[in-house]
């Protein structure tokens, strides 16, 4: 054998020894099972819940709501009783569902006050199946990059400024075409 075909050969076999070495190290490293990463999904959630074990939503601050599951879909029942649009109620639970925490924080010496939950400005209260209940104080947002201070379990946790538009709850823009106004979303 010549020169160039010990050093091809010997090329050969230090690839196929790096090629399995990045497969080793690529497909040997324990990944989380899926069920690892659902269960850590859930608990970076604020507010742990998948919509279908959701029952009652109320709201109260600013603009007060309260929606309520039965066996014939969602009802708003307060402002106004009227049955709400399924798939508008879902989207709103799965907006809330998705709301992750940036981090949580210890209060100040000032208290709940200086996040603006003393008293918080809004609560937002889901009830769900099996009797249990979520709740979420709303507080003030951050001056400094606009993320919302809210508290959770006893928790005061920091949200990304997209928990602004998934929580708020319109009334108006949950109604059913069905509602008595013909639907008119205003």
């Amino acid at each position: 054998m010549t020169a160039r075909g010990r050093a091809a050969r010997l090329a050969g076999i230090l690839f196929l020894l790096f090629a399995g070495i990045v497969a080793w190290a690529f497909l040997g490293v324990e990944r989380p099972s899926r069920e690892e990463r659902s269960e850590k999904e859930l608990r970076e959630r604020v507010l742990p819940f998948t919509p279908s074990e959701v029952v009652e939503i109320r709201l109260t601050g600013g603009a007060d709501a309260r929606l309520v599951r039965s066996e014939g879909g969602w009802t708003i029942a307060a402002p106004d009783a009227l049955p709400a649009d399924p798939s508008a109620v879902n989207d709103f639970l799965e907006r809330l569902a998705s709301i992750r925490r940036k981090a949580a924080v210890a209060p100040p010496d000032g208290g709940l006050a200086a996040f603006g939950l003393d008293p918080p400005l809004a609560r937002l209260s889901i009830g769900l199946s099996g009797g249990r209940t979520l709740s979420l104080e709303i507080g003030s947002a951050n001056p400094f990059d606009h993320t919302l201070f809210a508290r959770t379990g006893g928790e005061v946790v920091v949200l990304p400024v997209s928990a602004r538009a998934a929580l708020s709850l319109d009334p108006a823009a949950l109604r059913s075409d069905s509602a008595p106004d013909g639907g008119n979303r205003g």
